[in-house]
């Protein structure tokens, strides 16, 4: 088992049980009753605080461990600093670390507060941890209630869902956990322990008060503190001091949450005024040494304090087997932090906030900050966590888990957390909620000119997720311009060669964006910011691979799948985004099998954690593709709807514009003509393709020109124009070539090759599957060229089977790259993508009326059935389609090519 340092401030007292249970009562009935009961995923231990779920948990605990065939038990308990889900989950990996389980890599992350910003992906990496560890375990949470929030509540969830095969949970609140517990029960899933089954009977009361009471002094005990397991200690505590009487207690009136607070009163009162005082200064702290309690009292006697204190270790719980760290019984914190001066209290909150930033424990530091009153120093302590970095190194929740303990005054004014609120909202996807927010920073930071760099950084970020790149005096390209911006700031002027680049592929600079992704990884370097030196490899593999340095891109994705792992665990959020990079290349090697679950791993990293334009239509162009192939049209379809919803949500135009090409080229693949027609026609396809190649060099145009061109091919050689098609291809191959841009040129190429063959073959008047001419072979041989060289198989797969007739006739002497595709490529053509069969013969007539925009009594009327049925029918419809109004209806059907075939 591993050793926990006693020490340190992040976990000490949370990963073992409180050591005050000398003094307790053995529960025996009830762990007979643990014992005997049939083996459910959850167990909850819910009452009001002083019940004794801590004590039961904890000799449960003993029990388990002391089994004949002992059973490891992980222990965590949680206070109010815990609502962060990461900060769970990493006291859940030290948990089961303690148990012995090794967690590697996983372990070595969460002691340093560094695993994912994505929660879910820390929860897999877990349970693969436990799995391989290969051992049935109990994990028991104390005090949920402390810590419970919508976040953390989902991480239990899934962890209760996905790991009820190696785990089994105990959970002790004061309340229920806002959990489907009706559903789970109904599942056998849940038993509950409630305050009824914590009652002490008379003899446990007995254990607890000692022999000095006769039985009907006990029975009075007992009924005034109606077996209230604190209660009877307060007692107990109150008559050892001499001060307590049973006539005295008999004349209490009122529940007995008042008998006990009266109790606590008492005890406390009789203690001498520098332990009082100690008592009431200490208990605005969750847990606490004698070195914070010195710190935040600014004295040194805390050691003797606690000496002192031993007696009452029922309500001062030692937390460590040493005796170092204590929390108060939470009833008697309650009533301490009520007897607290209030202008005390500010001293020792801003004391603690000072301390335990000094341990780097910033959320507890940023609370206590802000309950001195000091929101000046909640601010610097937050800029002293990292500032806006919060968002990259800590993750989206962590970041919203500090701000949320500031006012809507201090978060709508003070331009740190603007800044802050800025950037995790456009990590979030909320343009015009960043967009403001970047605004109210800029006029803030007007006379705070030592602000002024990190809000370049902010505003260069937040510009380059919502691809709003047209300001090229904002994104330098070159080192010497970026030392000018930040001439002391490393990572700043990495940031901003990172955006430059971007920018420079945007606007196909690929020579720019490769000098600006080197000199920002270098800066990376300096700074040991790997996640930043990741970005810097994903912009540099862009541009080689778009220049068609296929060898280099390969080469860097691999350095940054390795960097990724070897700093952030195989699992990781960055690895995904990576690997979305990754199927790229396999989509181009022909590998589509392949690509397609690096793909998914890394669409909800894009989607929820970090996504760009360069991403979204990097994942979007192939991930159509190879639904289209691999799983049938619809599937195709419902990838472009996803990508145009994402293009909505986070007002990327540029994007929407792909997805309209996108869409013309699916239905020419799929013989949807009309469809691809009106696709085209709404977009007016030609037109703004036409007018993007007249647009000067710093629009940024090139993916819509490339994805235009082939959209706008397909459709010209669907409609038997080939000669239309070759000359769209004349317009776009030169205007890439000019710009570098080796794969476009490359794709609209073989596009080309299927045109000018079926136009030789109207000339000659012969059949475009006879034997090729020579200006065509010579044509298919320098089309070829290029992929044979870097193994492109996956630009022939694109083209489809329509390909296969400009292939050589000679199959013994092809190339691999031709071996491979060829037999994909000719059972596509066997069985082509059709549109599955969604709906009933009655819901395609009621679908066929909805789109000509006939009302429900027409269509009543129309089809001779009641207008109820009508509605029954538009229920189904709207289900399969995945919308909830007729309007979507028509719109999601027309695009998925229902209007006449319904």
């Amino acid at each position: 088992m591993n050793e926990i340092n006693g020490s340190d401030w992040f976990w000490v007292g949370k990963l073992a049980p409180p050591q005050n249970q000398t003094q307790s009562v053995r529960r025996e009935a009830l762990l007979e009753r643990l014992t005997r009961r049939s083996r459910t995923a959850l167990l909850l231990v819910i009452s009001p605080p002083g019940f004794g779920k801590t004590t039961l948990l904890t000799q449960w605990r003993a029990a388990l461990l002391n089994a004949p065939t002992p059973k490891p038990v992980a222990w965590l308990t949680l206070d109010d600093a815990d609502t962060d889900p990461n900060r769970l989950l990493a006291y859940l990996v030290l948990a089961f670390e303690a148990t012995g389980v090794d967690t590697g890599a996983l372990g070595q992350r969460a002691r340093t507060q560094a695993l994912d910003p994505d929660p879910q992906r820390n929860v897999a990496a877990l349970l693969q941890v436990l799995r391989q560890h290969g051992q049935r375990m109990t994990l028991m949470v104390d005090d949920y209630h402390r810590a419970a929030s919508p976040t953390l509540d989902l991480v239990m969830l899934t962890l209760l869902e996905r790991g009820a095969d190696i785990l089994d949970f105990v959970v002790a609140s004061r309340s229920r956990p806002q959990w489907p517990l009706a559903a789970l029960k109904a599942r056998g899933l849940v038993q509950e322990i409630d305050a009824q089954d914590l009652v002490l009977t008379q003899s446990e009361a007995a254990d607890i008060l000692g022999p000095s009471y006769d039985l009907a002094a006990l029975s009075i005990l007992h009924a005034r503190t109606e077996g209230w397991a604190v209660a009877l200690q307060l007692a107990r505590l109150w008559f050892a001091r001499g001060q307590g009487s049973l006539l005295g207690l008999q004349s209490l009136t009122g529940p007995v949450a008042d008998v006990a607070e009266y109790l606590a009163e008492q005890v406390v009162m009789a203690l001498p005024l520098a332990l009082r005082e100690f008592l009431m200064e200490t208990a605005v702290l969750d847990r606490f040494n004698a070195e914070l309690a010195d710190a935040v009292r600014g004295r040194s006697d805390a050691a003797a304090m606690l000496m002192q204190l031993r007696p009452y270790e029922a309500l001062v719980v030692p937390l460590d087997v040493s005796r170092s760290w204590f929390r108060y019984h939470l009833m008697l914190a309650d009533y301490l932090r009520t007897q607290l001066d209030p202008q005390r209290g500010r001293e020792i909150h801003r004391a603690a906030a000072h301390w335990l930033g000094r341990q780097s424990d910033w959320g507890a530091a940023v609370a206590h900050a802000v309950q001195a009153g000091d929101e000046a120093l909640a601010i610097r302590l937050l800029q002293a966590a990292g500032g806006w970095q919060l968002v990259l190194r800590k993750g989206i929740p962590y970041t919203q888990g500090l701000l949320r303990y500031f006012d809507d005054i201090s978060l709508r004014t003070d331009p740190t957390l603007l800044m802050v609120q800025s950037y995790l909202h456009a990590k979030l996807g909320d343009e015009p909620l960043a967009m403001e927010l970047l605004r109210l920073a800029e006029v803030s930071v007007a006379d705070r000119p030592e602000l002024q760099r990190d809000f370049d950084v902010i505003a260069a970020l937040v510009h380059v997720y919502f691809d709003r790149l047209d300001d090229d005096d904002r994104w330098p390209v070159r080192a010497e311009d970026a030392m000018q911006r930040a001439p002391d700031d490393l990572l700043c002027q990495a940031t901003l060669l990172c955006v430059g680049a971007v920018k420079a592929i945007s606007l196909a600079r690929l020579d720019e964006a490769i000098a600006a992704s080197t000199a920002a990884r270098a800066r990376m370097r300096v700074v040991q910011s790997p996640l930043g030196e990741n970005y810097c490899l994903l912009h540099l593999a862009q541009a080689h691979a778009m220049r068609g340095d296929l060898q280099d891109a390969r080469r860097v994705i691999d350095e940054a799948l390795a960097l990724a792992e070897s700093n952030f665990g195989m699992d990781s959020s960055l690895k995904a985004l990576v690997g979305c990079f990754k199927a790229q290349q396999l989509y181009w090697a022909g590998d589509w099998a392949g690509a397609a679950p690096r793909l998914a791993e890394g669409l909800s990293t894009v989607e929820h954690v970090d996504g760009w334009l360069d991403v979204f239509a990097v994942t979007a162009d192939m991930g159509w593709r190879i639904a289209l192939r691999l799983e049938g049209l619809s599937a195709a379809l419902k990838s472009l709807e996803h990508t145009a919803q994402q293009a909505r949500h986070r007002r990327l135009e540029r994007l929407s514009a792909l997805v309209s090409a996108w869409r013309v080229d699916l239905n020419c693949q799929s013989g949807l003509m009309a469809q691809a027609r009106q696709e085209a026609n709404a977009a007016q396809l030609d037109r703004a393709w036409r007018a993007a190649l007249t647009l000067g060099p710093n629009e940024a145009t090139w993916r819509f020109v490339e994805a235009g061109a082939m959209a706008l091919m397909r459709l010209h050689l669907a409609l038997g124009a080939p000669r239309e098609a070759l000359a769209l291809a004349e317009l776009a191959r030169p205007w890439l070539q000019q710009r570098g841009l080796a794969i476009p040129a490359w794709r609209l190429e073989l596009l080309s090759l299927v045109a000018r063959r079926r136009a030789t073959a109207d000339e000659a008047g012969t059949k475009a599957s006879e034997n090729p001419s020579k200006p065509l072979q010579q044509a298919l041989e320098v089309t070829l060229a290029p992929l044979i060289q870097h193994d492109l198989a996956g630009l022939l797969l694109e083209v489809g089977p329509m390909i296969l007739p400009c292939l050589p006739s000679a199959e013994g002497q092809w190339p691999a790259v031709l071996r491979k595709v060829v037999t994909p490529l000719r059972g596509w053509q066997a069985h082509p993508p059709r549109q599955r069969t969604l709906f009933s013969g009655k819901e395609s007539e009621v679908l066929a009326l909805l789109i000509e925009g006939t009302p429900n009594k027409s269509i009543a009327r129309a089809l001779g059935i009641s207008e109820n049925t009508v509605k029954f029918h538009l229920k189904n419809i709207f289900q399969k389609l995945e919308v909830d109004n007729r309007a979507a209806a028509i719109r999601v059907a027309l695009q998925q090519g229902l209007g006449a075939s319904a």
